[in-house]
């Protein structure tokens, strides 16, 4: 599969129990992976540098601003940021696959529809499915709020998977 001009943009502090799969869903696809980390006392750095990232140490201000700081670091202009714990299912990818086939350029984003898990279990019913989140914008766009919402964006309908 043809890598999609995106840097997918990641926090972390010990996480690399979490890596494998996540970087793991997106490693073949994207173009770019840019980790920031801070304070890791496991291996976190090795395990995302095994998946092709650049990563880089910054000292923890808060969430927002490390975030931010990946963003800024980010070479491509489509983001795709992900949480370490975060994974990009195959129907995801293909709609994401998809969203890049149309005449993408005219949209800052898109919604992606998150599934909660609890102990092994997807929660499908209440607010918890679909919970839409802004995961993929241009990075000329927009930047992650204190409430990690993004700003200044006009959104593209939300993706089916």
């Amino acid at each position: 599969m043809d890598k999609l001009p995106i840097s997918l943009t990641m926090i972390a502090k010990n996480q690399a129990h979490n890596l494998p799969r996540s970087l793991g869903s997106v490693a073949s696809w994207v173009s770019e992976i840019v980790l920031v980390i801070n304070d890791c006392t496991d291996e976190t750095e090795s395990v995302a540098k095994r998946y092709g990232a650049r990563v880089e140490e910054r000292p923890w201000s808060c969430r927002r601003d490390q975030k931010n700081i990946a963003l800024d670091l980010a070479s491509y202009q489509w983001i795709l940021g992900l949480d370490a714990d975060e994974v990009v299912s195959d129907a995801l990818r293909q709609d994401i696959h998809n969203f890049f086939r149309e005449d993408h350029l005219k949209y800052a984003g898109a919604y992606f529809p998150r599934k909660t898990w609890l102990i092994d279990r997807w929660i499908t019913h209440g607010d918890f499915y679909p919970d839409y989140n802004l995961r993929l914008f241009r990075k000329d766009c927009g930047r992650w709020g204190a409430v990690e919402s993004m700003i200044k964006l006009s959104f593209k309908e939300r993706l089916k998977s």
